[in-house]
């Protein structure tokens, strides 16, 4: 089980069904993106890319999807903060901030949260490689934005995008559904 620590906007999306995250390291083409073949296998979660009309130039970027293939099951930590009460079950209860919206600096980052005590649970449905500027409003709805006072969803999630990851432009996409 892989565990992929979720943005704010990520946790708070009742109907959050894809997560994009930077491909590490970025592929470097020489190409137009739009010539760009991406080839998987989807048992191994191998990725590459090639370039369209130069099959012969061989692979330009091979990589594997870090959070898993189709079908296996992803585990989504979020900020959280242990009350140091524990159940009759010896279970602790925690509060995350997604249920709370209280800025502060006690909470714990996602990261730090035990898998066990983790709440959000995902099947990947799908992966893909894509670049940031080919995402869509429905992609970004998806992704757990909404368009807001003149803003489009897609709007906030470039912003978004560009503020933690500083021009990269590919992305793995992972399909989910909650499970």
């Amino acid at each position: 089980m892989t565990t992929i620590p979720l943005l704010d906007h990520e946790v708070r999306c009742p109907d959050l069904r894809t997560l994009w995250r930077p491909v590490k390291p970025q592929p470097q083409f020489a190409i137009p993106g739009n010539r760009v073949e991406w080839l998987h296998d989807c048992l191994s979660r191998y990725w590459c890319a090639r370039d369209r009309l130069e099959l012969s130039m061989g692979v330009l970027w091979e990589g594997r999807c870090p959070f898993g293939k189709p079908d296996d099951v992803v585990v989504g930590l979020e900020e959280w903060w242990d009350t140091r009460v524990k159940m009759p079950s010896g279970r602790p209860i925690l509060l995350f901030r997604a249920d709370r919206d209280e800025p502060g600096s006690y909470w714990e980052s996602a990261e730090t949260l035990p898998v066990d005590l983790a709440r959000r649970r995902y099947r990947i449905a799908s992966v893909a490689v894509r670049r940031i500027g080919e995402m869509t409003e429905e992609d970004a709805v998806a992704w757990g934005f909404a368009a807001n006072a003149g803003c489009s969803a897609r709007a906030l999630a470039w912003y978004l995008w560009d503020k933690r990851h500083h021009g990269k432009q590919w992305a793995w996409v992972v399909g989910v559904e909650a499970i």
